[in-house]
This record gives structure tokens, sequence and C-alpha cells, in this order.
């Protein structure tokens, strides 16, 4: 039996546990999917249950082979919100804003991350553990018509998942 996924958060967490490794792998206990780093990545269509603009949770598990700037877990299109790393190892939150995590993550290792907004304040979690918090980042987030991609932050751009 197929199911639908009406809340957006429960749809963002599974797509993204789910997408962050592109070839099947084992992953600890479980299965994930392995991004070559180059041209693999997934596309939700949008759909205006993405249209978020007042307060998002985005988590996934994660495990990098490379550092490369804005290598995205997570993006709504151009200027919404996006989930990324940097090219330090750092996890980046993006919207009408950027945040940066504290922890710089090392290659070739799962993670469990999570970012929260609550219209004013990010916070990072690592491991399920507060790795840091910002404020003063109030506003909404911009909606747009475009997909919600999973392991690149425009497809065709140099920004994939490694």
């Amino acid at each position: 039996m197929k199911q639908r996924y009406t809340d957006l958060r429960q749809l963002v967490s599974i797509i993204a546990f789910l997408a962050l490794q592109f070839s099947y792998m084992q992953a600890q206990t479980n299965y994930a999917l392995q991004f070559n780093g180059s041209n693999q990545y997934v596309t939700v269509p949008d759909n205006p249950s993405l249209h978020i603009t007042s307060s998002i949770t985005i988590e996934a598990w994660v495990k990098k082979f490379a550092n490369v700037q804005w290598a995205s877990v997570l993006t709504k299109g151009d200027n919404s919100y996006t989930l990324h790393f940097a090219s330090s190892g750092g996890l980046i939150f993006t919207g009408a804003f950027i945040a940066q995590s504290s922890l710089i993550f090392p290659l070739s290792e799962w993670h469990h991350v999570a970012v929260t907004w609550d219209g004013s304040l990010i916070k990072f979690y690592i491991e399920g553990t507060l790795d840091s918090a910002m404020t003063s980042f109030t506003g909404q987030l911009v909606t747009n018509n475009q997909a919600l991609t999973i392991g690149v932050d425009f497809p065709g751009s140099a920004e994939y998942f490694p």
C-alpha cells in the first residue's frame, strides 16, 4: 500500500535520510543511497506543502567523502531554504540568511544532523546534541515553484553532494 505524506517535516526527514547516498551501500544497519558527487541527485516535484515560510526542521543522516563548497544535502529551489556543507566541512543552513554549525565534519563518517528555525532562532543539532544556536534570524522564507532537490544545490552546477 502506497502511503501519502501530508506533513512536510515528515516527508523531508524521510527523503533526506533515504537519499543522501545514491547507489545502495550498507550504512550501519540499514541501507542508503550514495551519490557520485558529479551528476546524481533526487528531485521532488514542487508541491504547496513545500512552501514553508515561518518555521522548519530539516534532518538527515549524512556521510560525505569530500569537502565541496555548497555541497547540498537538500535545496528548495532558488533562494528558499537549503541545508548544505561548506568547503571547510561545516554545515550551513540558508534561507533569508546564512548560518553555520560550529562542528567541522570529518570525511567518511556517518552523522545525524538537524537544523531548526522557529522564525528567529536557528539551532544545529549533531547526533541529537545542540551544536550551536543563533538568534536574530527573523523574517519569512521565500517560496518558489521550483523542485526540491537532494544531493545537489542546483542541477548542472558543481555543487553536488560528494
